[in-house]
Parts: structure tokens; sequence; C-alpha cells
């Protein structure tokens, strides 16, 4: 597996809140593109982390590639993007654990 992990920090909760609710719904459209799963991290009013966890690098880099000018746009608003990615192991303590997450169909 392979995760990106998205560092964003906005101007006000306004454009955060507008920011996450746009990527919400593009990762619900790479959920059937090979996206994993995806965490979103509100650390602050102003602070949000994005965590994607891909089946590859390779399907990863697809996808991302596909929204470069999306990012270059949100960069333009004034929000400080940082990515960074990497291979990814996952351990959790049992599979029961999975339940609790949100499954997109």
């Amino acid at each position: 597996m392979f995760t990106r992990i998205h560092v964003l920090k906005f101007q006000n909760k306004v454009a955060k809140n507008s920011l996450k609710n746009t990527c919400r719904l593009i990762n619900d459209k790479l959920l059937k593109r090979g996206l994993y799963s995806s965490t979103f991290v509100d650390v602050n009013d102003s602070n949000l982390y994005v965590i994607n966890t891909w089946k590859d690098e390779k399907t990863s880099d697809k996808a991302h590639s596909q929204y470069t000018d999306f990012v270059k746009q949100v960069k333009e608003m004034g929000v400080n993007v940082v990515i960074v990615g990497g291979d990814t192991e996952v351990i959790y303590s049992d599979p029961s654990i999975l339940q609790k997450y949100t499954k997109v169909e």
C-alpha cells in the first residue's frame, strides 16, 4: 500500500470547511479508482490533514497527476499545501475495528 498525507493550512475556518467538502467529493470518485481509504483530521480551525491510502504508488501517482491543476488553484487561493507520501504498513487490534469506519459503495 501507499499513503499520501496532505497538510493544508488555511486563512480561516470557512475556507477550510469549503475545501474539505470539495475533497470529500473528489475522494468519493477516487474510491472507485484505487483509493482504499481517506481520513480527514481537523487539527484546528485553520489546519487540516488528509491522509489517503492507495493500492500502490503507481495508482496514487496516476490519480494525483489528474489533480495537479486543482492543487495549483488551491495554492493560488492562499492555502499552504504540503504533500508527502510513502509505503504504508497498516496494523490494527482486531478486524472488527473496521466496522467503525464508513464504507462507500
